[in-house]
């Protein structure tokens, strides 16, 4: 184990982990002494210290995933969303903020579901037949 009494030391001795590069020594020491390709989280607020992917590829990472980074822009743009409706009064005060309703309907795939209910449906289908 090539590190491993650098390692021992930066772990037991939190004052050098403040020290600027501290981490990236850490993480790449880590790393080395995995020799397995090695899977990193980045959580936006977590206890990890950001990297960019860049950085992570360059001390060795294999893989290197955001978990919560589309979790928490889209509630980010609930909040600006709700609160734009609250001020403004209408939903559509800000549009240059939404995406269109037919790129939501593209994206879920629509066109497929309404294709399906066609070729399932049968003669008369969606025809409103009277009460009674």
């Amino acid at each position: 184990m090539r590190h491993t009494t650098r390692l021992k030391t930066l772990i037991r001795d939190p004052q050098l982990l403040v020290m600027p590069g501290a981490y990236d020594a850490l993480t790449a020491m880590l790393i080395a002494e995995i020799r397995a390709p090695v899977s990193i989280n980045m959580v936006e607020g977590g206890r990890t210290p950001m990297f960019t992917f860049a950085e992570l590829q360059a001390l060795g990472a294999a893989r290197v995933s955001g978990p919560v980074t589309t979790i928490l822009a889209a509630m980010q743009g609930v909040k600006d969303a709700l609160a734009a409706l609250k001020q403004d009064g209408a939903p559509m005060s800000r549009p240059d903020r939404l995406a269109g309703f037919s790129e939501i309907k593209a994206r879920l795939g629509a066109d497929r579901f309404d294709a399906l209910a066609a070729r399932f449906a049968g003669p008369g289908a969606g025809e409103q037949t009277p009460p009674g």
